[in-house]
């Protein structure tokens, strides 16, 4: 599995439509904004195995593109999100289609034989560039993400940041980063993922 590591911040509409618009984030410049569109379908079995064993399932539509998701439920510090994630070579999620693979292999033993049903569906259009440091080195990438939520007849949205680490840069520099944001922009972190959000719009939690 790969580490994923992103600062999370709830947004105002106001907010997010105004950086859009920056070629700057604070002393840090952006590059081009890119949207793309994206479905996010989670999954779990009746009485939650994926969760009880911390974990979060998702078939993710991006394009024409489609892959299914194993990630660890979130370890939280503040506005810094750590957690595992691997990306399984499947297009559903029916286990009889899937080849013999590790990564199968460890979802089909997280499962452990219990079929699966879908929890809820997250609706991403998802605005995206580069984050560049101090030597114009792009450290992190930039999402601002208007999300719906459909989940057991209840709708929401929201907007939200995130900043993900890209792979082998310095976890430094997001910390300074972090610091910047909600020392002198005043940010409020978002300490719980799109999925627990979800799940919270029925009274439920991982």
């Amino acid at each position: 599995m790969s580490i994923e590591i992103e600062l999370k911040y709830s947004v105002n509409e106001a907010f997010a439509r105004q950086l859009l618009k920056q070629q700057h984030l604070g002393p840090y410049p952006l590059t081009h904004f890119q949207t793309v569109e994206i479905v996010d379908r989670y999954y779990d079995t009746a009485n939650g195995h994926l969760a009880q064993k911390g974990y979060a399932l998702r078939l993710r539509k991006q394009h024409q593109n489609v892959i299914l998701q194993l990630k660890s439920l979130t370890t939280v510090q503040g506005a810094l999100h750590r957690r595992e994630e691997l990306n399984i070579p499947v297009q559903d999620t029916d286990p009889d289609h899937w080849p013999n693979a590790p990564a199968t292999e460890l979802l089909k033993t997280l499962l452990d034989g219990h079929p699966m049903q879908e929890l809820l569906t997250i609706h991403q259009r998802r605005h995206v560039a580069p984050l560049l440091n101090q030597q114009n080195q792009a450290f992190a990438q930039l999402s601002l993400d208007e999300v719906l939520w459909k989940v057991a007849g209840h709708m929401d949205r929201a907007w939200e940041l995130e900043i993900e680490l890209l792979p082998d840069a310095d976890e430094t520099q997001l910390q300074e980063l972090e610091r910047l944001l909600e020392d002198k922009l005043n940010m409020r972190p978002q300490p719980l993922s799109k999925f627990e959000r979800g799940l919270a719009l029925v009274g439920r939690s991982p």
